[in-house]
């Protein structure tokens, strides 16, 4: 019987150790290799000053051309739509930039029915997790990670339930330095061509208040930050889209681009191919001036 505890201990004793190992080896790589997601190229900022920020989902990441955002306003921009993020992982991506000592003079946030989404989203937040450690991401996902305790104290739990996202291809990828297609620096990810435009529904009801989207305004207003909901276009076979005019009567400020472009200029639905994401940065870029 003793042997057999004993045999067990040391089985046990040499998985531990080597998810320890694992998780230091997977999270050294990340935070020294070079930036694969906008997570990690917001963690390697320096100091400095960027005119406008995009942030929202992959409806930002897919529309908003950075440097042709600049060449009409004369002003610097990037792009940090990340695919399948919700306001959360939006707001920890702000307070990264401000605690990198990024000063921002406007930040243009994707509103649509985002407004009814709560907690982080599996995607988006998945390439925060290796840099758990860190202060304001620790901060920011204690309170919304259902299952925090177990990403920040077992040892390589996190990688494995975020494996889709942060798995053994993402941390081979890299570990050999493996450069992301995207642009960082601009953030767009272009979206080639046509599909066919299957409708997309949106909420048939709206929520009261988003309370993620009223600390966005309490840190934009306390660092003189210029805050702008915008919602971006969205196809003709789009259902229920009144929701957008509730929108609007919830937040009067909100730049409403439902209907701006016609449906030719849509991958699909709800997202722009290339050309209509460059008129769509057109007419923001445009309004922006007034």
């Amino acid at each position: 019987m003793k042997g057999f505890l004993k045999y067990v201990s040391l089985i046990l004793l040499t998985v531990v150790t080597l998810a320890y190992l694992a998780d230091w080896l997977y999270t050294a790589t990340f935070e020294k290799a070079p930036a694969r997601n906008k997570f990690q190229y917001i963690l390697a900022m320096q100091p400095h000053e960027i005119d406008n920020v995009f942030l929202g989902s992959s409806r930002t990441a897919n529309h908003i051309v950075s440097s042709e955002f600049s060449r009409i306003t004369g002003e610097s921009a990037v792009n940090l739509g990340i695919e399948g993020a919700v306001f959360e992982d939006n707001l920890l991506e702000l307070k990264l930039l401000l605690d990198r000592k990024v000063r921002i003079k406007t930040v243009y946030l994707q509103v649509d029915y985002l407004f009814e989404k709560q907690g982080v989203s599996n995607i988006a937040n998945s390439a925060a997790l290796p840099f758990i450690r860190n202060g304001v991401v620790k901060s920011h996902l204690q309170s919304k990670l259902p299952d925090f305790k177990a990403a920040y104290y077992l040892p390589f739990y996190r990688y494995l339930s975020a494996d889709y996202a942060i798995g053994f291809r993402e941390f081979f990828f890299s570990a050999v330095g493996k450069k992301n297609r995207i642009d960082f620096s601009d953030g767009f990810e272009a979206k080639p061509g046509n599909e066919k435009l299957s409708p997309l529904e949106l909420p048939k009801t709206i929520s009261d208040s988003n309370a993620t989207l009223l600390e966005f305004e309490k840190i934009c207003k306390a660092r003189d930050i210029k805050l702008v909901l915008f919602c971006a276009p969205l196809c003709s076979q789009t259902q229920n889209l009144d929701y957008v005019k509730k929108l609007k009567s919830k937040l009067p400020g909100l730049r409403d681009y439902s209907a701006a472009l016609p449906d030719s200029l849509f991958f699909n639905c709800g997202h722009l191919n290339e050309k209509g994401a460059y008129e769509f940065t057109e007419k923001l870029a445009l309004d922006s001036e007034n």
